[in-house]
């Protein structure tokens, strides 16, 4: 009897081994399709397949909700897929760069109900972006920044890291990204003297 249990034991083991590679094998072509799908040149199949990514992390990790900080998440998620976690964040960071110039300087702005989908996507691509904790984003992050809270918030977090490449925009030509790099420059100098001071306190 004992041997008999032990067979089907087996049996079981070697019949849903392929089934599994099978299911692995289909769950990592279905992200590679996504990754592929965000370098797109039609912004509405970026989309798409952003939000096909986002309702992916959510599905698969409970307690994630989309538009609020999702780091905790994402980190869940890049654990359950190492082998495409790399992948995802470049594709992410390359998202936001390629988002970037359209938005910021679009010549042909988009009808009202258009500009709310896009807005929503941008806004919800730099919180995602943000949320890598990957420095690798810094430039992106950079070229968001005259959009406000997220982009700046995510700057400062790298602290030294994201200077100079903040000083550089110095020099841009639009008056706007001047005036965003100083007040982040600012920020982060202040930053720097403030942990300078708390080490020579210490």
């Amino acid at each position: 009897m004992q041997e008999r249990f032990l067979v089907l034991i087996l049996v079981l083991a070697i019949t849903r081994t392929p089934y599994a590679q099978q299911a692995g094998s289909s769950n990592s072509s279905n992200l590679s399709d996504m990754v592929s799908r965000m370098e797109n040149g039609e912004l509405s199949a970026r989309q798409a397949a952003f939000n096909d990514l986002m309702t992916r992390v959510a599905s698969e990790e409970r307690g994630y909700s989309r538009g609020e900080d999702s780091s905790n998440g994402l980190r869940k998620f890049f654990d359950r897929h190492p082998d495409q976690a790399d992948k995802i964040k470049l594709a992410l960071i390359h998202l936001l760069a390629i988002e970037n110039h359209p938005f910021i300087q679009d010549e042909n702005p988009p009808s009202n109900t258009d500009a709310e989908e896009e807005s929503e996507h941008y806004a919800e691509l730099i919180d995602t972006v943000v949320s890598l904790d990957d420095q690798r984003a810094i430039p992106a992050l950079v070229g968001a920044m005259t959009t406000g809270g997220m982009a700046q918030r995510g700057l400062l977090k790298y602290g030294d890291m994201a200077l100079e490449p903040v000083l550089a925009q110095l020099k841009n030509p639009d008056a706007l990204v001047r005036a965003t790099a100083l007040g982040i420059s600012i920020a982060l100098l202040g930053r720097h003297n403030d942990l300078a001071s708390e080490d020579s306190n210490t």
